[in-house]
């Protein structure tokens, strides 16, 4: 049994830092199966590499790839500009996802500080600490 596991009655206990929780072991649980034995270097020989471990470490690194496409360009985004300053800006940007959010002000400076509000999947609204103008990019 691991340090800090203890089963009582069904019950795993696990003390973490000072905190408990009780995960119940119920009656579906099964074991998982059992994993290959060895690191990740002795499972590469015993499949056919021949070298040194330094050699095989330097075999996972491939070359460089091509740069990616940045998201707004590539049509995956929305920019949005809010001309006069407001605390709550709205936003209907039907990507159906919910977006990350790069914010500026109208002097095109990057800005934090926001609140993502009733947010779904095609809406969300940023409720700033005071009025505010500038733009987004949801991406």
């Amino acid at each position: 049994m691991p340090l800090g596991v203890e089963v009582i009655d069904k019950h795993i206990n696990i003390s973490v830092k000072k905190r408990e929780t009780n995960l119940h072991y119920g009656k579906y649980s099964q074991k998982g199966a059992d994993g290959v034995d060895g690191d990740a270097y002795q499972i590469a020989v015993a499949n056919g590499f021949v070298g040194t471990r330094p050699q095989w470490l330097a075999s996972l690194k491939g070359e460089k790839g091509d740069n990616g496409i940045d998201g707004l360009n590539a049509g995956g985004g929305v920019e949005i500009t809010q001309n006069s300053p407001i605390l709550r800006w709205p936003i209907t940007h039907n990507l159906g996802y919910k977006p990350n959010i790069t914010a500026f002000d109208s002097a095109n400076t990057e800005c934090q500080g926001y609140d993502r509000e009733n947010e779904t999947i095609n809406f969300l609204e940023i409720v700033w600490p005071y009025e505010m103008s500038g733009k987004v990019i949801l991406s």
